[in-house]
């Protein structure tokens, strides 16, 4: 991939990440937006979803490739990309960071990359990557496009970095290149959670109240319906819609559970530096068993 090529889509990861109003679209309309062809690749993508099994690295490389080969096939026309992400609820500035990270690597080369961060005892995961994208492309000649994000990576398998650390790194490095746009505000945080808590209780009541409806009603239409054929095929749209959810819903549920911990990680980080910053050791103390503390 050109130099150019992937200067506009950092471009375009940039504007994404920084757009405040986006025209609203449902999954449900993404997907009966799709022509043929761009069905068959949400489809495939569906199917690769359900049998992830957890390693989110390879798992969006393979996804950047995906995309990537959208991007340069003109038959799926403007907005596949949008398409795309909305249908499978992924943010569209991942996506297109997707297709950075998978120009990174050649396969094997990536599985390396892995296997030395195994074999140094660290955890090398999605979001380094992530955060490495936003190192400029190099533009010396001769030089591997990718050479700067290679660098971090392996800087931050040296040196154990966690995410916030390279994040860091970066910014320490790279300055206003690497800056993501103005910082998110906390109101919108919040209010996003809010929004999602609402969401998700008119969501449960609607949905419960129309499933208890079909559940008393259903059999007594299908004896009377004329069309079976019909029923048979709303049927099958609702289960692939609902294995969508069911898939989506567990990937959310499990990063929610993740969160306590890494507030919790992140609040001792910053009591470490606020200690550090102070001139202030923190030891830790082993908690004594009870029968210690009666013996003292």
């Amino acid at each position: 991939m050109s130099i150019n090529k992937l200067s506009t889509i950092e471009d375009s990861t940039k504007k994404i990440a920084n757009i405040q109003e986006v025209k609203e679209m449902s999954p449900v309309d993404a997907i009966n937006s799709m022509d043929p062809l761009l069905r068959k690749v949400y489809d495939a993508e569906v199917e690769a979803y359900r049998e992830f099994r957890g390693d989110y690295v390879m798992f969006n490389y393979a996804r950047g490739k995906v995309a990537s080969e959208i991007l340069n096939n003109p038959k799926h026309g403007a907005g596949a990309i949008e398409k795309l992400s909305v249908a499978l609820s992924v943010d569209k500035s991942t996506m297109y960071k997707t297709v950075v990270f998978n120009s990174m690597y050649e396969e094997d080369d990536l599985k390396e990359v892995l296997h030395k961060a195994k074999r140094n005892e660290f955890n090398l995961t999605w979001s380094h990557f992530a955060a490495a994208v936003h190192v400029p492309s190099s533009n010396k000649p001769g030089q591997d496009t990718h050479e700067g994000r290679k660098e971090v990576i392996d800087f931050a398998i040296e040196k154990q970095l966690s995410v916030r650390d390279l994040v860091e790194h970066i910014k320490d490095n790279f300055g206003a290149a690497a800056d993501r746009g103005k910082p998110i505000p906390e109101a919108r945080v919040n209010n996003s959670v809010r929004k999602l808590n609402s969401s998700f209780k008119r969501f449960n009541n609607k949905s419960m109240s129309d499933f208890k409806f079909l559940e008393e009603n259903f059999h007594e239409v299908v004896a009377k319906s004329e069309d079976l054929e019909g029923i048979k095929e709303s049927l099958a749209s609702l289960f692939t819609d609902m294995s969508v959810l069911r898939d989506n819903l567990k990937n959310w549920v499990e990063y929610m559970e993740s969160i306590p911990a890494q507030l919790d990680k992140e609040n001792k980080a910053r009591i470490a530096d606020k200690a550090n910053n102070n001139g202030i050791t923190i030891i830790a103390v082993k908690p004594q068993a009870k029968s210690e503390r009666s013996n003292a």
